[in-house]
């Protein structure tokens, strides 16, 4: 018996009410397609956007995206999915789909459903002396042409610079090519990854796991340092250091320059939502980071252009923090 068709992510995003993906692509996002030409945020041309933009792959592996994306089912298909669940059809249906889809062993039903493949795989019926290959862990064009453009930005002065990415167009996959390329190229090194959430610390941990099996090129440690977790991040000198910006705070506080002795092992800097790096504890934090020597890089993540759309000082102050760098996506139309 065959099982049901399911629905292609990019199909559902192209056929899904404004109002819905204005909330899935998120305010920011909008006003600047808003700013740039109001049709750009309605209607078809909205959808054509979104499904451009967000990475399928990515969009499912992030809870609060996958969310979201199944709140965009038309009834029929959602009944379809929670018999793939084995959810029951009840009252709150599209509620009890989302918190099965929250299992992390839900995202392989979700992936077949939504007929999403991570990189599809060349065909073998091709001459043995002429194969396309397709690598486990790649990235789209406009995210290659994006890393490269930080590796070329972080190599040279100021060694600053902000990537801006729209929600779910792949940018933690595409930071994680960026740190890989790093890490080869320097040995033995840390590369500290900052973040707030543990939601979002322990994705940039597992991420790195996934990219560094496929991208890398030797042992090296990889440290959780959030929450309770205990680790001496001053024992490691060689690997990534995914750190909350809290447990790092609290850590300078216990033993005094420990920041700044971290930061003489530490080649990279990688703030994610980087929108925040302005808020005091946190730029100070950055700041020993990455001006205890000259070669040191600092690299921002975010989905947000600016930090606040109600005060433009706040936002020349991002500016001015990361030295007005910033490179954004580039995807024709």
């Amino acid at each position: 018996m065959m099982s049901s068709p399911g629905l292609a992510l990019q199909t559902l995003l192209r056929q899904a009410k404004a109002g819905k993906l204005k909330q899935l692509m998120g305010p920011p996002i909008i006003d600047v397609l808003e700013g740039l030409q109001p049709e750009l945020a309605q209607g078809e041309r909205l959808g054509e956007l979104a499904a451009k933009l967000i990475e399928p792959s990515e969009a499912l592996r992030d809870v609060e995206l996958r969310g979201q994306i199944i709140g965009l089912l038309p009834l029929p298909k959602a009944r379809e999915l929670a018999k793939r669940l084995g959810v029951e059809d009840g009252r709150n249906l599209f509620l009890d789909l989302r918190h099965a889809a929250s299992d992390k062993a839900a995202l392989a039903v979700l992936f077949s459903f939504f007929g999403v493949v991570e990189r599809a795989h060349a065909p073998t019926d091709v001459q043995a002396n002429a194969k396309q290959l397709s690598p486990e862990y790649g990235l789209f064009h406009h995210q290659r042409i994006a890393a490269g453009k930080v590796i070329k930005a972080i190599d040279s002065l100021p060694r600053k610079v902000v990537l801006h990415m729209p929600t779910g167009s792949g940018k933690t996959r595409t930071a994680m090519h960026i740190v890989a390329s790093h890490l080869r190229m320097r040995e033995p090194t840390l590369v500290c990854w900052l973040a707030q959430s543990a939601e979002l610390l322990e994705q940039a941990a597992s991420e790195f796991e996934s990219a560094w099996r496929h991208l890398g090129s030797r042992e090296l440690s990889l440290v959780r340092f959030w929450g309770d977790r205990r680790t001496d991040p001053l024992s490691v000198t060689d690997g990534l250091i995914v750190a909350g910006l809290g447990k790092l705070s609290a850590f300078e506080k216990r033993a005094p320059a420990a920041i700044r002795r971290l930061a003489d092992r530490t080649t990279l800097i990688v703030m994610d939502e980087a929108h925040q790096a302005i808020a005091p504890t946190y730029s100070d934090i950055l700041s020993a980071l990455y001006t205890k020597r000259p070669h040191n890089a600092l690299l921002g993540l975010t989905a947000t252009p600016g930090r606040t759309w109600a005060d433009i000082s706040e936002d020349q102050k991002l500016s001015d923090f990361f030295e007005g760098q910033k490179i954004v996506i580039e995807m024709d139309g």
